[in-house]
């Protein structure tokens, strides 16, 4: 029982191919979880940037409402003098017509 040549050869070259062929796909593997890992990474601090920057809108919202509110509350001061005002102006020419002094 004598291994022919050809047989042996054949099975030596089977074998190294298939060593090669896992090893290239295990570099191969490592080399796309780098790249996956990288990604994520990269996805991962935009994703941090975007919601730092949501939460300065956040803040910056809760100022202008608050800035909204009291203007909002001024010019109702405002409007209440003006109607006050408008009503001794019109109290004064009244009284002008009829010829009483204007205090």
């Amino acid at each position: 029982m004598t291994i022919e040549v050809s047989v042996l050869l054949g099975a030596v070259s089977v074998s190294i191919a298939l060593y090669f062929g896992i090893a290239n796909n295990r570099r191969g593997q490592k080399k796309d979880d780098k790249e996956e890992a990288s990604q994520s990474a990269m996805i991962i601090e935009k994703l941090n940037g975007i919601e730092k920057g949501v939460g300065d809108i956040k803040e910056e919202l809760k100022s202008v409402k608050t800035e909204v509110k009291d203007d909002h509350d001024r010019i109702i001061r405002l409007e209440e003098s003006a109607k006050q005002a408008h009503k001794r102006i019109d109290g004064w020419e009244q009284r002008s017509r009829i010829g009483e002094p204007i205090e």
